[in-house]
């Protein structure tokens, strides 16, 4: 289910994105990990996932006001609805939009009293100086709504391992330094000179 999203003007220096919290979640330590093949690689240094998390939600209260809009697209944390609920009382941010990602497995009328929502995916129109639209979803795709028109994509999931695709971004926790969110302007920054989708791909057709 997608849900549908304009963004005012005087809204956008508030807007944050992020993904893949994953808080509590022992694995995702270097000192409580199991994933032996992925140490050094993709877990985060802390010591345990009580640390992990603090250190998270102070980076989230440091970065996005109380009256800001924070926008997390998956992976939310590990627990069940107990450590859901305490991570969240725990951020400053009265509204969060959330986007249900392959580990949250908690029922959709929690998530929905959790949350300000909670979908599948969005599409945003943000207003900013220049209009634009924004598809956000957990996964990363290879071509979305108006892509072929400069329209951006943020993801999550992989933890800052795949290369983006045209004006596309991770904007997981793992793809900012300290471990916090973008801001939209941080966004507008990075996503704004890139190529458009459409002339990465032009004349290009696979037919098998």
């Amino acid at each position: 289910m997608t849900k549908y999203l304009k963004i005012p003007k005087d809204k956008v220096d508030k807007l944050y994105f992020s993904s893949d919290f994953h808080g509590y979640h022992s694995a995702i330590c270097e000192g409580t990990t199991r994933w032996e093949r992925f140490k050094g690689d993709t877990v985060r240094p802390f010591p345990d996932p009580e640390t992990m998390t603090a250190k998270l939600i102070d980076n989230v209260n440091k970065v996005v006001p109380e009256d800001g809009i924070l926008f997390h697209l998956g992976d939310w944390c590990w627990g069940g609805s107990e450590n859901a609920r305490k991570l969240r009382n725990a951020l400053h941010v009265r509204t969060i939009y959330a986007v249900q990602g392959n580990h949250d497995d908690f029922s959709w009328e929690f998530a929905n009293e959790l949350f300000d929502a909670y979908h599948s995916m969005y599409e945003l129109t943000v207003k900013g100086p220049k209009v634009r639209r924004v598809t956000l979803c957990h996964y990363a795709m290879r071509a979305w709504n108006c892509s072929h028109y400069g329209a951006y994509h943020l993801f999550g999931h992989t933890h800052a391992m795949t290369p983006p695709l045209g004006k596309s971004m991770d904007v997981g926790i793992d793809a900012n330094k300290n471990f916090r969110p973008f801001s939209w302007q941080e966004i507008e920054n990075i996503l704004s000179n890139r190529e458009a989708h459409d002339t990465i791909t032009k004349g290009t057709r696979y037919i098998y």
